[in-house]
């Protein structure tokens, strides 16, 4: 464990040495490049100044051939935002196509739940309609039930009424049996007073 420690001690300095030396590396380096930059930049100038009294035409190349380099540079830099601009716009239109197509999905579904409440409505008015139809109907045949009951009851209660009336003595018996003793009591007296 302590071989462990040690090697992760040494290696960890190793790193710090190292990025160190990386660091001096790349300051060096910068500074390369700038006294590099100046020193171009310095001799540019010089020759320049030279080029310009001495030889004119000369100089006027170079600022030509300069310009071009840098409209050559110009121009690939105009290409190349050309085309993210194309690339944009052909994104935009995609965009603005997937939009409108998500815009009349939303109309067709608000469409089609506003139709499904008109046809809930149409199916519940009909619904009423027709448990108003059987209620109707419904009574009705209740009502023709109780109208052929009465008028049975009614023909069975004549038509008793006029049995009876065709027998009053039986009817009487039936109905009465003390009336029946009177009536045979009523009987003998009347047969015995038509006798002389």
């Amino acid at each position: 464990m302590q071989t462990d420690d040690s090697a992760l001690t040494s290696a960890t300095g190793f790193a710090t040495r190292l990025n160190k030396e990386m660091e001096r590396e790349r300051a060096r380096y910068q500074k390369d490049l700038q006294d590099f930059e100046r020193t171009v930049h310095q001799t540019r100038t010089k020759y320049q100044g030279k080029l310009r009294s001495r030889w004119p035409f000369h100089y006027a190349m170079l600022i030509y051939l300069d310009a071009t380099a840098e409209l050559a540079q110009l121009t690939e830099d105009l290409g190349s935002q050309r085309d993210d601009m194309l690339r944009y716009k052909e994104a935009n239109r995609l965009l603005k196509a997937k939009e409108e197509e998500l815009r009349r999905e939303l109309e067709d579904e608000l469409h089609s739940s506003s139709g499904w409440k008109r046809e809930k409505e149409r199916l519940e008015s009909r619904i009423g309609m027709h448990t108003l139809r059987w209620a109707v109907s419904h009574r009705i045949t209740i009502i023709d039930r109780v109208t052929f009951l009465s008028s049975r009851l009614e023909y069975g209660t004549r038509s008793s009424i006029l049995k009876l009336r065709g027998q009053p003595g039986r009817a009487r018996k039936a109905c009465c049996p003390d009336e029946r003793t009177q009536t045979e009591a009523r009987r003998k007296r009347d047969v015995s007073h038509m006798l002389p």
